[in-house]
């Protein structure tokens, strides 16, 4: 069982008018959260192989979702930042 990439490449250009609500929300910084959320909901119906877009419908979710994502971003690159500005400094 392997996963089609071909199939999940083209699914932004499934529906367009989700695909333009989600490059919207992308541009604007804090509401990208949203987007980044949404993102994260179509990559878990794509690991079940369940190749559609979900609707843009549960906002609070997708916000809360997208923000846990950034809060684990930071912190798994904290590390290297601290280590970056340590040797900036010298």
């Amino acid at each position: 069982m392997a996963i089609n990439y071909k199939e999940i490449y083209n699914l932004p250009f499934t529906d367009i008018k989700k695909y333009l609500i989600g490059i919207l929300l992308s541009i604007v910084p804090i509401i990208n959260l949203f987007a980044i959320g949404y993102i994260l909901e179509t990559a878990k119906l794509a690991i079940r192989r369940k190749y559609l877009l979900p609707e843009w419908d549960t906002f609070s979710r997708f916000f809360v979702d997208g923000l846990l994502a950034v809060i684990i971003y930071v912190i798994y690159i904290l590390p290297a930042m601290i280590i970056m500005i340590i040797g900036l400094a010298r």
